[in-house]
């Protein structure tokens, strides 16, 4: 990179460090070739998000002079124009010249866009697949003081969710695996699911290319975490590979889905008695297709390896014995699709069940129960097609005992 771009790195590098989006800038050069898994990775593992700024300038530092160019149409794209601004007197001609008809191509070829009814605005996708303008709607002052009035006159039907955080999230995220092919656009599920769980109040914990032993032991560690004794509710996203009840490790090993979710009933972890326990499970659970999108990837394996699976399944453990309360109560299990079916997931765009829950729980968490919501998220995955006129419609089983509002941006010590 020549010496006059660099230096006007540098003179803007404070105001990149304070303002800078790594992850939609990230994703872009990768897209572009300008950096690769490697260089984001090690951006991103930083210490402090000001670090991470800092890394990611650094990298583009040393990328040349076609990484320049790329970083301004990053930032062009990732809706940063204030610091597109700062780069426009150094950039190409020919990048502006050409930036009109690219941005018509990227309009026009966009793949086919959800839509539901009852969202009135339609969330927009960068052109690396996150949501733009991801942001949960969160209650104000006197509708906070009404929604805890609501709950504090309705104890018996509705569960507490007011403690800050309001509990754990677990994100597993599996994409490489020793055979099965690597699940391309799982990091814009990863990014997304943060995002949104992070705005509805929860200590997001991300995990990543985990064997089956390891997926074990990290939903049981989690349970075990010190701060699940004062939180309200527990979330747990697994993004992998999978068949029917199973969903598979990095190690193409498999983990019985009852096995893992139990490392949570009250039992296993009885100080989670009575709190609501939430999983997404992004997987495919069979191997039918659901004839009803462009060409996209399913989170499923080949044949042969679904016939494996069952020969190292264990035999399905004994009922516990009940206590206070049915071992197996206040839990909820969203899965992307039905027992023996794909579920589809495109490599810009991400899986059409974790973009569903983004969009219909940062819009109605703030007024909608989660089984509410999660019929929205129904209706909005049932409406995409593949370019084979292949569908998908998610499915959930709902052990909780009482209704389950996330109330977002609403926090109280009393109110339990």
């Amino acid at each position: 990179m020549n010496q006059d771009r660099r230096r006007l790195l540098d003179k803007n590098l404070l105001t990149f460090c304070r303002d800078l989006e790594v992850d939609e800038v990230g994703l872009f050069l990768i897209s572009e070739g300008i950096f690769n898994d490697c260089i984001l990775e090690k951006v991103t593992s930083c210490s402090t998000p000001t670090k991470s700024r800092q890394a990611l300038i650094k990298a583009v530092k040393e990328r040349g002079d076609v990484a320049f160019d790329t970083f301004y149409l990053a930032l062009v794209n990732s809706r940063q124009k204030h610091l597109a601004s700062l780069l426009r007197p150094l950039v190409s001609e020919a990048v502006f010249q050409s930036q009109e008809n690219c941005e018509n191509v990227l309009v026009h070829s966009s793949p086919h866009k959800l839509s539901f009814s009852a969202v009135k605005e339609n969330f927009e996708l960068t052109l690396n697949g996150l949501i733009k303008d991801l942001k949960v709607e969160e209650v104000d002052g006197t509708t906070a003081e009404e929604q805890l009035k609501l709950y504090e006159n309705n104890k018996d039907s509705i569960y507490a969710n007011f403690s800050s955080p309001k509990g754990l999230c677990l994100i597993i995220n599996n994409e490489k695996f020793e055979t099965m092919p690597a699940r391309k656009g799982t990091h814009v599920d990863k990014i997304n699911a943060t995002n949104l769980f992070t705005q509805l109040g929860y200590k997001v914990i991300v995990k990543e290319n985990l064997m089956g032993i390891e997926m074990m032991k990290a939903i049981t560690d989690f349970a075990k975490d010190p701060m699940q004794l004062k939180s309200s509710s527990v979330v747990v996203i697994v993004l992998t590979h999978g068949e029917h009840d199973i969903i598979l490790g990095s190690d193409d090993q498999p983990v019985h889905i009852h096995n893992f979710t139990s490392a949570l009933n009250s039992v296993s972890a009885p100080h989670l008695t009575g709190k609501p326990k939430l999983f997404f499970i992004q997987a495919c659970r069979g191997e039918r297709y659901d004839r009803g999108i462009a060409s996209t990837e399913r989170d499923g394996t080949q044949s042969d390896a679904f016939r494996l699976l069952s020969c190292v399944l264990g035999t399905t453990e004994k009922p516990q014995n009940i206590r206070h309360l049915p071992t197996e109560a206040d839990f909820l299990v969203a899965f992307a699709t039905p027992p023996h079916f794909v579920s589809w997931r495109n490599s810009e765009r991400g899986s059409w069940f974790i973009q569903g829950i983004c969009q219909i729980f940062s819009r109605f968490a703030i007024s909608h129960t989660i089984v509410d919501m999660l019929t929205m998220v129904n209706e909005k995955v049932s409406q995409n097609r593949t370019s084979r006129s292949e569908m998908q419609i998610p499915d959930f089983t709902c052990r909780l005992r009482k209704k389950f509002y996330f109330f977002p941006g609403v926090i109280s010590g009393t109110a339990v």
